[in-house]
C-alpha cells in the first residue's frame, strides 16, 4: 500500500532474494569506525563484501542458475530521529549495490570412479573411448590429428624420401595438392551416461602446444552476446529435439586444416577441447599446481562448472559405439 492506503502492485525480475542477518549489518554498518562509510575506497576497504556458500542438501542435486550478483542489492532500512522534542521517527532506506569484483570458487567433491581412472590415467597411444570434459577444478581432453605412422616423406620436387616427422596422411595431402573446402571435428556425446545431467551449451577448440587460439576461432565477429559470438567457429550443442538431450558438437577447423595442407612448414599441434563459458574469452591463465603435460587453461573453460562426456577414437569396428567415434570431417577438391 502507498501512504494513502492504496494498493500498489509492483514488478520484479526473477531472483534469488534471502533475509540477512541483521546484527552483522547492525555492527559493520550503524556501528561503524568513525571515517569508514564517508569516502567509497575507504568504505571499499573496510567492507570487503560478502562470501554465499553453497552447499548441496542430501541426495538432491539441486538446480541450475546463473545468478548475475552484479546487479544485486543489498537494502537496509532503518528507522531515524527526524526530532526530539516530541520524538518523531522516520522510515529510511539504504541500499548497497554489489556492482564490484566476483568470485566464484567451485570445489570439486565425489568424482566418479570412471572420470578419476580415466582423466588420471589417459592413454596418450591409441587414445581413449571416452573423452571427460569439465570446468572449474576438471579435466580437457587432447587431439592428436591424424594417423602417427610415418614411414615416407617428400622432398621439395615430390620425390619419394624416408621419415620425415610428418604424419603420412598429411603428406599424402600435401604431395597430392587437397584444396580444403570445409573441415569440422564431430564430437558424439555419450548420452547413457551423461543420463539426465545438465551439459555445457558449447565447447572450446585450441592450440594445446602452444596455449593459443587456432585460425578459425577469428571466424565470425565478436558479439556481446556469448551464445552468438564467434558463431561460425561452432562448438555449439545439438539436440535430440523430442528428447531435448545432447547429442553431438560440431568445430569449425577449415583454415587449420587448409594451412595444415598448404604450407609445408606448418606443425601439426596438439589440439585442446575444454567446456567454455564465453567464447569472447580466449585468454589462458597460469594454474595453481602445473605438471608436465599441463600449466596454462583457458580462462572461459575454469568459468563454466558443467561437464560432458563425449566418445573418443579407440574403437574397434565391431563395437557398438563405432559410429560415435570421434570424426574428422574434410570435404576437398583433388586437382588432377
Amino acid at each position: 500500500k502507498d501512504a494513502a492506503e492504496k494498493e500498489t502492485i509492483s514488478y520484479s525480475a526473477p531472483g534469488m532474494r534471502l533475509k540477512l542477518n541483521v546484527a552483522f549489518f547492525q555492527n559493520k554498518i550503524f556501528n561503524a569506525p568513525t571515517g569508514t562509510l564517508s569516502v567509497q575506497n575507504v568504505f571499499d576497504k573496510y567492507f570487503r563484501g560478502l562470501y554465499f556458500k553453497v552447499e548441496q542438501s542430501g541426495a538432491d542435486k539441486g538446480s541450475l542458475a546463473v545468478i548475475n550478483f552484479k546487479k544485486g542489492t543489498i537494502t537496509i532500512k532503518y528507522k531515524e530521529d527526524s526530532s526530539t522534542t516530541p520524538v518523531t521517527r522516520v522510515e529510511k532506506t539504504l541500499i548497497l549495490n554489489m556492482s564490484g569484483a566476483t568470485a566464484s570458487l567451485l570445489e570439486q567433491s565425489n568424482p566418479n570412479t570412471d572420470y578419476t581412472s580415466i582423466t588420471g590415467n589417459p592413454n596418450r597411444d591409441l587414445g581413449d573411448q571416452k573423452l571427460y570434459l569439465k570446468g572449474g577444478e576438471g579435466s580437457l581432453a587432447v587431439l592428436e590429428l591424424f594417423e602417427k605412422k610415418d614411414l615416407i616423406g617428400y622432398d621439395a620436387n615430390g620425390n619419394l624420401t624416408g621419415p620425415n616427422n610428418v604424419s603420412d596422411e598429411l603428406d599424402k595431402m600435401r604431395k597430392e595438392g587437397w584444396l580444403i573446402n570445409d573441415a569440422n571435428l564431430i564430437f558424439h556425446i555419450d548420452a547413457k551416461t551423461m543420463k539426465d545431467s545438465y551439459e555445457p551449451d558449447r565447447i572450446y577448440l585450441y592450440d594445446y602446444t602452444n596455449n593459443t587460439t587456432i585460425l578459425d576461432y577469428y571466424l565470425g565477429a565478436s558479439t556481446a552476446n556469448k551464445n552468438t559470438s564467434k558463431y561460425l567457429f561452432g562448438g555449439y550443442l545439438t539436440k535430440n529435439g523430442t528428447l531435448k538431450r545432447g547429442v553431438s558438437y560440431k568445430m569449425n577447423i577449415t583454415n587449420h586444416i587448409r594451412n595444415l595442407v598448404k604450407n609445408s612448414e606448418a606443425k601439426n599441434v596438439k589440439l585442446g577441447v575444454v567446456v567454455t563459458e564465453d567464447m569472447n574469452f580466449a585468454e589462458f591463465k597460469m594454474l595453481k599446481t602445473g605438471n608436465a603435460f599441463i600449466s596454462k587453461a583457458p580462462k572461459a573453460s575454469v568459468m563454466n562448472p558443467l561437464g560432458t562426456i563425449l566418445y573418443g577414437s579407440n574403437f574397434p569396428d565391431t563395437d557398438a559405439n563405432y559410429s560415435k567415434r570421434l570424426q574428422l570431417e574434410i570435404y576437398y577438391t583433388k586437382p588432377k
